[in-house]
């Protein structure tokens, strides 16, 4: 968590991209969902870091809509910066970003954690070709560890512990669960990978409304 060095100081606040937008919304700031169609429009008006940005622009291009602020929030303890979350229409799973200056702790690894899915989402588009499909695969199996552990880290910055852990504990159990029957249906011939995948985004949309609705508890 923040450590102020001032005894004095405010106690710091929890934060994540919810509590962010939140901030935002309260101050008067426009809130966008940004998709293909309107990102050149909206762009222009988003004070985000290029990273950030850039990050934004990657997940518009790969189909997802972004829901974010335009500048930047402030909270007691010294972080100031930009909530987004990232989420895909079809399978509604979200991934919850900050962006911005954090003093270590869990916001800080929370930056650096996203810091990484985004290295590893460019890195797996550009060694397709090099390297081949399988190679790339690997690293997209990777990138979405991180953004089970991004989303984690956003439910331990936006809830009490015992919730955050709660929410983790399920999350898990249901990650695990649709991935074991996955596995087990995959084997199956002629019909076990179609069946495979479509349990395969079951889960996900399971995972995504069970997190969600810890999110929400927690505003």
């Amino acid at each position: 968590m923040f450590a102020p060095t001032d005894p004095n100081a405010p106690k710091p606040d929890a934060i994540s991209a919810v509590k962010a937008l939140q901030k935002a919304s309260a101050a008067g700031q426009k809130i966008y969902k940004i998709t293909k169609d309107n990102i050149d429009q909206v762009l222009p008006f988003l004070q985000h870091g290029q990273e950030a940005r850039n990050d934004i622009i990657r997940g518009v291009n790969a189909g997802k809509e972004v829901t974010t602020h335009t500048d930047a929030v402030s909270i007691p303890g010294g972080w100031s910066g930009f909530g987004y979350i990232i989420t895909d229409p079809v399978l509604g799973d979200g991934v919850y970003k900050i962006s911005g200056g954090a003093n270590g702790g869990a916001k800080g690894l929370s930056e650096k954690v996203n810091n990484i899915i985004s290295w590893l989402g460019v890195l797996s588009e550009e060694v397709i070709d090099s390297l081949g499909p399988a190679f790339a695969k690997l690293l997209v199996k990777l990138k979405g560890a991180f953004e089970k552990i991004s989303n984690f880290l956003a439910l331990l910055n936006s809830c009490p512990l015992g919730v955050a852990l709660a929410g983790i504990i399920t999350l898990l159990f249901i990650f695990s669960g649709f991935g074991g029957l996955a596995t087990g249906l995959g084997s199956i011939p002629i019909i076990g990978p179609a069946l495979a995948i479509g349990v395969g985004i079951v889960g996900a949309v399971v995972a995504g409304e069970v997190f969600d609705g810890f999110i929400k508890r927690c505003k």
